[in-house]
């Protein structure tokens, strides 16, 4: 039993066209009959029927339903009411048109729980009911507007509910079909309670137990009535021959059967018989009209049918009603399978939508990757210098002199080698790799840039990853910056090394000649080359080929070492190579002994021409009579440089030659100036095979670093902690040294890694706001687009939206179908779009001729395969959300609409 209570509705309710379209209406409606509202249209007679059956919402009132009362539209009762007792025939049909018969009644009894076979005995039974059990697999798009009407009320009849709530349910049918469907709710309405809307007053009056007149919101009229005793078919089409009088003209094979209740009018028709086919001509002024199979119109034997209320008693539909129905809620499974069944009914519709759902995800993909490479610091290629090196320089300041300068340079470094900071000179040498392998490119070489020379001891085994430690002062490790840094920055020698491991064994030889040998590749992530330090010292040197004395012990058997250092002048005392020192000690006696030497050669060039008194000679400047008379002189002028010098020409002779058994020069001791002003002073020499100019003490190592440091006023100061800030350091620096000479020096520090750094930073925060921006710009355009084309596809689903809640579906069931169908299609979509894009753009980066980089991490490709998950579920059902706010009648009029 239905009781409705002073039930008010409102179109436009406040506004100046406002409609009353409910007014104060009270009604009582019993468990079974069949009611009919009658009413014009626009009086609100299918407002009132949509209102109590829980399809759209009124403003105050209520509607007590079997003892369930609904005072406001969205009770959480309502749905399960609507569900378990009611069925809806609709005008518009409201089903899926891209899905079959069969499909579209048992979605109907999806919020049933029965099994599949009872399901399909139902949905066979309703179908043979209505005439449609042979459209079962036919989709509805291919139905008429009149076989689509019938499967609406089979679906209705299906599930046999307790009240039917039918609207205009014969509109669209012929009279037959009208007879048919009427008749079944005439019946059912024996043990349920039939609503229904019409404007047909003859079925009103021949099928209603009660018919209510409605006009302006109002029942105007109730009438409970008997039937009448008949119905006869008012506007059926059909051509019924007992309607008619006949006459029968024959003629040799001709027969003719003439209907009419008229006159005949003349009638001029000529026949024409060939092959088997008649041809018929009719006067001009005739209109003739072919009946066939196809036609709506039938040619049928006997008179127009009557029914009569024994006929309608007579008639047979016997389904039983389904208890129990389940929760407006749908499972998860079923949701599922709804869904899957949706995108599989969509096909090439969803082109465009999948198209952009792709482009999106590589547009995304693609600028999170310009993003993150824009985040991304690569210190490789920022750094060109060792970032624990801080190159500290000085200046003088006017009140103190040179020497006073240098003296307290040498003492600010000796305080600072004192306090632990360890200071060091960085040579600027032009170092070049020596490749080795292929034939065509070997002994060819190619200059290093970007590079620190740093001593040895900062790199120890745990740092290497191909090769060895050094085992003399000719070998070194070089950090696998700067070898994948060599290899970037040359074609030819990138597409010969297919691996930094190839380095080792490699030489790196210098300007001035000096050749090494890479014995180890290491990781510190410095920019850096690893040098013996007296190396490193001797290259930062006016070039000179030496070794320290431990070292000549360790390299060469035959030397025993020797006892060096510094003399009390503040001289190096060094060993020079034997070759060395005959050289030098012949050069120094012919500075010496040089006037000797040249008036010795004149003498012995006088008497040679001498000899050819009285004889020819040629090519002379003397003749032999002039060489004669000038001899005396010579020999005078010889014998008086002799005297000078305290040695004659043959003791001169017996002196520089340095093959005699007691040579001077072994005993020969010299000084000069080793180098960057650094004095020295031989105490000896060593064999000419060990192939070095000099051997000096270890100390003197130091001695020439800080000799070469005071030189040029500046050193590297070598920083573990690296992060430290060059305004820190110097504050440190000048509270080491003291004020004195801080007062009398003014120093400067430099970081050269954090300077490129800084400008690297600054760069990055200008891109960074540019990337920013464009993010931001393609996030915001995305989800835009994204929620115009969800909108969209919403939209050209209204029908699906409408059939849905008409048939109790819940919102949050819908909402999750919905969902459910944007994760399968972004899996197809973004999902692969974002895969690919990544997968691509991995590979190209492979390659190297195309210098780009690859910086996009597995965690942000899990997140941003996440976030476009949700954005397009999250998205996808915001348009939904907003449409599912409306009830089901106005859903369904926008449907309509």
């Amino acid at each position: 039993m239905i009781k409705i209570r002073n039930l008010n509705k409102y179109y436009h309710k406040g506004k100046s066209n406002e409609i009353h379209v409910i007014d104060n209406t009270s009604l009582t409606l019993e468990n079974t009959g069949l009611v009919c509202i009658l009413g014009e249209s626009g009086s609100g007679k299918t407002t009132l029927m949509n209102t109590i059956s829980g399809l759209d919402n009124f403003h105050d009132g209520e509607i007590e339903i079997d003892g369930t009362v609904v005072k406001k539209y969205g009770d959480k009762n309502q749905e399960m009411v609507r569900n378990e007792k009611f069925g809806y025939i609709f005008q518009n049909y409201y089903l899926l048109q891209d899905r079959t018969v069969e499909y579209n009644l048992m979605l109907g009894l999806s919020l049933y729980d029965i099994p599949d076979e009872e399901k399909q005995e139902r949905i066979d039974y309703v179908l043979k009911a209505v005439d449609m059990w042979k459209y079962k697999k036919r989709k509805v798009s291919n139905l008429s507007g009149g076989q689509q009407q019938r499967i609406a009320i089979a679906r209705a009849l299906s599930k046999s509910p307790k009240i039917i709530f039918a609207d205009e349910p014969t509109g669209n049918l012929d009279e037959a079909n009208t007879m048919r469907i009427m008749s079944i709710l005439k019946k059912i309405s024996e043990k349920c309670l039939v609503v229904l809307v019409t404007h047909e007053k003859a079925i009103a009056d021949f099928f209603a137990d009660r018919i209510l007149w409605i006009s302006d919101g109002k029942i105007q009229k109730e009438v409970d009535r008997s039937q009448s005793d008949s119905y006869e078919y008012v506007e059926d089409v059909n051509l019924y021959l007992g309607e008619y009088e006949k006459q029968e003209v024959e003629d040799g094979n001709i027969s003719l059967e003439i209907y009419a209740n008229e006159p005949v009018p003349q009638t001029d028709i000529q026949l024409i018989c060939e092959n088997g086919k008649v041809y018929l001509k009719a006067a001009e002024d005739q209109e003739i009209i072919f009946l066939d199979s196809t036609d709506e119109k039938k040619m049928l034997e006997g008179k127009k049918p009557v029914v009569d209320m024994e006929d309608l008693k007579s008639f047979e539909f016997s389904l039983e009603h389904i208890r129990g129905a389940k929760r407006p809620k749908m499972s998860a499974a079923e949701i599922r399978e709804l869904a899957m069944d949706n995108i599989r009914a969509f096909g090439k519709k969803q082109l465009f939508l999948i198209i952009t759902l792709l482009l999106m995800s590589v547009l995304t993909v693609l600028t999170q990757q310009n993003f993150l490479a824009v985040q991304r610091v690569d210190e490789k290629s920022i750094l060109t210098e060792d970032s624990h090196y801080y190159h500290l320089t000085a200046q003088k300041n006017a009140m103190i002199t040179d020497s006073e300068y240098r003296e307290e340079f040498s003492q600010m470094i000796d305080k600072l080698s004192e306090a632990g900071i360890e200071n060091a000179v960085v040579p600027v040498v032009q170092l070049s790799y020596r490749y080795q392998g292929f034939e065509q490119m070997e002994e060819i070489t190619y200059t290093l840039k970007n590079y620190t020379l740093v001593t040895l001891d900062k790199v120890g085994e745990k740092d290497l990853i191909y090769g060895r430690m050094p085992e003399n002062d000719m070998e070194i490790v070089v950090d696998q910056w700067v070898i994948e840094n060599f290899i970037q920055d040359n074609p030819q020698v990138e597409i010969a090394m297919s691996d930094i491991s190839q380095a080792v064994g490699a030489s790196i030889v210098t300007k001035e000649g000096m050749e090494m040998t890479i014995t180890g590749v290491a990781a510190t992530n410095q920019p850096d080359i690893y040098v013996d330090r007296d190396t490193l010292v001797a290259m930062a040197s006016v070039y000179v080929n030496y070794k320290t004395d431990t070292k000549a012990k360790e390299e060469y058997a035959g030397y025993e070492g020797t006892d060096l250092g510094m003399d009390e002048s503040g001289r190096l005392k060094v060993l020079v190579s034997e070759k060395a020192m005959q050289i030098k000690f012949r050069d120094d006696m012919i500075r010496q002994y040089g006037d000797l030497e040249a008036c010795h050669e004149v003498v012995e060039q006088l008497e040679i021409q001498a000899e050819y008194v009285g004889k020819v000679s040629y090519g002379s400047a003397y003749s032999a009579e002039d060489a004669v008379r000038e001899l005396p002189y010579a020999r005078q002028r010889l014998e008086e440089k002799e005297k000078k010098y305290g040695i004659t020409y043959e003791e001169y002779e017996q002196l520089i030659d340095v093959n005699a058994e007691d040579a001077a020069y072994k005993t020969y001791s010299y000084e000069g100036i080793l180098t960057n002003g650094v004095p020295f002073v031989t105490a000896g020499y060593f064999p000419t095979n060990y192939g070095i100019d000099y051997i000096i003490s270890d100390d003197s190592v130091q001695y020439i670093a800080k000799s070469i440091m005071n030189t040029g006023k500046e050193c590297y100061l070598y920083i573990e902690d690296d992060s430290i800030s060059e305004e820190a350091l110097l504050k440190q620096v000048q509270s080491i040294i003291g004020d004195e000479i801080a007062g009398n020096i003014t120093l400067s520090i430099k970081n050269e890694a954090h300077t490129d750094m800084d400008k690297f930073l600054q760069e990055k925060q200008r891109k960074i706001g540019i990337q920013i921006v464009m993010l931001v710009t393609v996030f915001a355009i995305t989800l835009i687009i994204l929620y115009f084309m969800m909108k969209t596809n919403v939209v050209t689903r209204m029908q699906d939206l409408g059939v849905y809640r008409m048939l109790g579906i819940s919102k949050h069931s819908i909402m999750a179908m919905f969902a459910w169908e944007n994760i399968v299609i972004t899996s197809y979509t973004s999902l692969v779009g974002v895969i690919a894009t990544t997968a691509v753009t991995w590979v190209l980066s492979r390659i190297p001729s195309l210098g780009m980089e690859y910086d996009y991490p597995w965690q942000i490709l899990i997140a941003t395969i996440a976030a476009l998950y949700l954005f397009n579920v999250v998205i996808g059902i915001l348009p939904v959300r907003k449409m599912l706010r409306l009830p089901p009648a106005q859903l369904a009029a926008k449907y309509d609409f």
